[in-house]
């Protein structure tokens, strides 16, 4: 079975399409090319290494909330 999980963006390279992004305190590199719009301290949904969709934070705190909650 695969998920998605949220992160933070906390920077870009954009020459690269590629963002360092904070997932439960660990740093990731992401693929942002689906969703070039995306910036720095931007929550997005991350499948298989690649950013599909960036999210609002009050929508992250809902997510978050359930992942703790039933996680």
């Amino acid at each position: 079975m695969c998920i998605a999980v949220i992160g933070k963006i906390v920077s870009i390279d954009e020459s690269l399409a590629l963002a360092k992004v904070m997932i439960n305190d660990v740093i990731k590199d992401v693929n942002i090319l689906l969703i070039p719009e995306a910036k720095v301290n931007d929550y997005i949904i991350i499948h298989a290494g690649m950013g599909i969709r960036i999210i609002d934070k009050e929508s992250v705190k809902v997510y978050l909330n359930l992942f703790d909650t039933y996680g």
